[in-house]
C-alpha cells in the first residue's frame, strides 16, 4: 500500500510517453533514416526498426494472451481450494507473469503465506501454492516455449540482471519493460556486426556442434 502511489505514478508516466511515441507515427522512422549518413546505413536502420517493432509486438501479444489464460486458471483453482479473494490472485498471477522467473516465484511465496494464514491445517495450506507452482511451471516449460518458439533467444541470467537493473532505475514499470528492452537489444545486436559480444552475452547457453568452435582439450 505504501508503494502504490509510486507504482501508479510510474505507470502514468509510461502511458504518457507511450501516447507521445504513438502520436509520432512514421515521423520516428523518417528521423531515423535522416540521422544515418549513408544509404546502406539507412536501409539497415529501417530494417532494424521494423524487426524491433515486429518482435516486441509478437512477444507482448503472445505473452498477454498466455497471462490472461494463466490468471483465469489460477483464479479458478484458488476458488476451488477455498483461498480468499480468488479473483485478486488470478489478476496478480497474470500481472506477475510478465516478469519471467521472478514473477512466478513471488506469486508462489505470496500465495503460500496467505494460505498458511487462512487455512486450518498445514496440509491444506500447501495445496494452493503447490497448484500455483504447477501452473506456472507448466506454462513456463511447455506453453510459452511452444507459442513463442525460438524468437526469444535470451538466457535467464541476462533476464534476471535486466529486471534487477530496470527495477532499480524505474521501479515496477522498469520490471515490466525489462524483457521488451532485452528483445530490442537482441534484435539490434543481430543486425550490427560490431555487437557480437552483446549478442553472445544475451544468447542462450548452448554448446556448438561445430568442431572448429568447440573448446580445445588435451592441448589440441
Amino acid at each position: 500500500a505504501q508503494g502504490a502511489p509510486d507504482i501508479l505514478a510510474g505507470i502514468a508516466l509510461m502511458l504518457v510517453l507511450l501516447l507521445f511515441i504513438l502520436s509520432g507515427g512514421d515521423r520516428i522512422y523518417q528521423k531515423l533514416i535522416r540521422s544515418l549518413p549513408t544509404f546502406g546505413d539507412r536501409r539497415k536502420g529501417l530494417r532494424i526498426a521494423h524487426d524491433v517493432e515486429r518482435e516486441v509486438s509478437r512477444y507482448l501479444a503472445t505473452i498477454t494472451a498466455i497471462n490472461i489464460l494463466l490468471g483465469i486458471v489460477i483464479g479458478t483453482l484458488m476458488a476451488i481450494v477455498g483461498l480468499p479473494n480468488p479473483v485478486l490472485w488470478g489478476i496478480a498471477a497474470a500481472v506477475l507473469n510478465y516478469v519471467p522467473i521472478l514473477g512466478a516465484m513471488t506469486g508462489v511465496v505470496i500465495v503460500g503465506v496467505v494460505s498458511l494464514v487462512s487455512m486450518q491445517t498445514t496440509g491444506q495450506a500447501l495445496i494452493a501454492p503447490a497448484l500455483y507452482l504447477a501452473c506456472t511451471v507448466f506454462e513456463g516449460q511447455l506453453i510459452t516455449p511452444m507459442l513463442i518458439g525460438n524468437r526469444l533467444k535470451i538466457n535467464s541470467v541476462a533476464i534476471v540482471l535486466a529486471i534487477a537493473l530496470w527495477g532499480w532505475l524505474w521501479g515496477f514499470v522498469g520490471i515490466l519493460v525489462a524483457v521488451p528492452l532485452l528483445i530490442v537489444a537482441s534484435v539490434i545486436s543481430n543486425h550490427v556486426e560490431g555487437l557480437g559480444g552483446l549478442r553472445e552475452l544475451l544468447g542462450p547457453h548452448s554448446t556448438s556442434n561445430n568442431p572448429d568452435r568447440s573448446i580445445p582439450t588435451n592441448g589440441k
